[in-house]
């Protein structure tokens, strides 16, 4: 998949469109994505997809809470893994929220002549999210391209969205999680000089600096798997979300202790995989009632993952 981040030097050549925020890259997404590549193959033209950088909630709502699900790096990883031939990265600014969509469109078309443009029920594009698919359909045909409504995907009687991945993510419901993403949800961080205690009580830790935004699961103890991009291994862990009630810390910390595996990962990037939450963070009163408990974490985690492959 070729990634262009400067669609002006993009060759105007034909293609089939999809344009959104794919945070997530979920089922609903996949599906979506796949009838564009399906329908790229049989008109012999690009299969692409188009998303912006940053979010336009995060351009025109600042200061409100935000909660990535993927930031751009790991969208683009997933995105790849769709079979598309292109993803374009737009810049969101307060400028371009401010086009109306059949300026827009003529500007995109400008570089990017889509023959089919495919979307989802709810998409709305253009200043105030004003032109949905009605008008899209509309203008296309005066444009001369075809708008696709691909239908919702539906997963235990409700349909995925991004939304409901997130609920799922922030309640720490790792599982419903998995279901409605059809992966593991994943959290990339780069490993951080911390305290040292895990190594102390003989259960050496990871503390991941997260990318800003990321959806973090909720305080607690969760089984994971933790892959070393350095050198491509997945490695069962144990990682623990929150405030370390314990030591009385402050800082809500991403702490990923990696079994029977011994290694300086100062300054390496770890993707941490949420397969199931364990319990919530707990106070003990000394260090043995929390070693005790650690390694009954270890025990279930490797209970689990070896049901989880």
């Amino acid at each position: 998949m070729r990634v262009i981040a400067d669609i002006t030097e993009r060759p105007s050549t034909p293609a089939v469109l999809t344009i959104g925020s794919f945070d997530g890259v979920h089922l609903g997404h996949k599906a979506l994505i796949n009838s564009v590549v399906e329908s790229a193959r049989i008109l012999g033209v690009a299969s692409v997809a188009l998303t912006f950088e940053p979010s336009p909630r995060e351009v025109l709502m600042p200061g409100m809470p935000l909660a990535y699900l993927t930031r751009l790096p790991q969208k683009l990883d997933l995105l790849r893994q769709t079979g598309l031939d292109e993803t374009v990265v737009i810049p969101f600014t307060q400028e371009l929220s401010r086009v109306e969509a059949p300026d827009f469109i003529n500007w995109l078309r400008t570089y990017l002549p889509f023959v089919e443009l495919w979307e989802g029920a709810g998409f709305a594009l253009g200043r105030g999210r004003t032109a949905g698919t009605e008008a899209l359909a509309s203008l296309g045909e005066e444009l001369g391209y075809r708008l696709c409504v691909a239908p919702l995907v539906e997963v235990e009687g409700g349909p995925v969205s991004s939304t409901r991945v997130r609920e799922a993510v922030l309640l720490g419901d790792m599982r419903e999680a998995a279901r409605l993403l059809g992966r593991l949800y994943a959290v990339p961080g780069v490993v951080a000089a911390g305290s040292k205690r895990g190594r102390d009580l003989g259960y050496p830790t990871a503390n991941l600096d997260t990318p800003p935004h990321q959806a973090v699961p909720a305080d607690g103890i969760y089984a994971t798997w933790a892959t070393r991009h350095s050198t491509g291994e997945r490695l069962p862990s144990v990682t623990s979300v929150g405030l370390r009630p314990t030591f009385e810390n402050s800082e809500r910390l991403v702490e990923v202790h990696i079994l029977d595996y011994s290694a300086d990962l100062y300054g390496e990037t770890l993707t941490t995989e949420f397969v199931a939450y364990l319990r919530p963070q707990e106070r003990y009163e000394g260090i043995e009632p929390l070693i005790k408990q650690m390694a009954q974490d270890v025990g279930m985690t490797r209970a689990i993952l070896a049901e989880n492959g």
